[in-house]
């Protein structure tokens, strides 16, 4: 069993950490729980902030420029 991931070889990281976490008292593992909702809460919202922020990235500079008109005719598909 190797040092490095705490003597538990072969097993994932869900895995170790239930491991960890079951030896907890109760109290303990509801402050756990708390972290990893926290922390799943502030991923979401810096993946929320990265998606404005890539599209505002993606449109940079277009704002003012001349875009076609295009009418009912042009969304028709045309087969040959």
């Amino acid at each position: 069993m190797g040092a490095k991931n705490g003597g538990i070889a072969g097993m994932n990281t869900v895995d170790r950490i239930h491991e960890q976490v079951q030896h907890l008292p109760e109290s303990a593992q509801q402050t756990v729980l708390d972290f990893i909702q926290q922390l799943s809460q502030r991923l979401r919202q810096e993946d929320c902030g990265w998606g404005s922020w890539s599209r505002q990235a993606a449109l940079w500079g277009i704002e003012g420029d001349m875009w076609p008109e295009y009418g009912e005719v042009d969304f028709k598909e045309k087969w040959q």
